[in-house]
């Protein structure tokens, strides 16, 4: 069984993804198993401060936000496996991720 799932889709390249995440959290989507966030394209703190345009950091905000409505953890990193928590030699997991490489 998978133990673990890393979503790659947390960069914001247009509106289906983001219609496609609010739509699963909006139906009371949850992830089943611990899942990680990839890197965000906006610093979620900062991007107002950092100028970044509204049409880039609100739609960016709202996909971050319903990943992690559906439970992800927001770690927002493309390395997962440097975690504190990392998955144990042998584990089944579900990454999405082109460096997901642990052992």
């Amino acid at each position: 069984d998978v133990e673990r799932a890393h979503i790659d889709a947390c960069t914001y390249i247009g509106p289906g993804g983001l219609r496609f995440a609010e739509r699963l959290a909006a139906l009371g989507g949850r992830v089943r198993v611990p899942t990680t966030t990839n890197s965000c394209s906006v610093d979620l703190k900062r991007w107002r401060e950092l100028d970044v345009p509204p049409s880039l950091g609100e739609p960016a905000t709202r996909l971050a936000e319903a990943y992690v409505r559906l439970g992800c953890e927001p770690s927002f990193t493309c390395a997962p496996y440097l975690r504190a928590d990392a998955p144990r030699e042998g584990a089944q997991l579900g990454y999405s991720e082109s460096n997901a490489v642990v052992y």
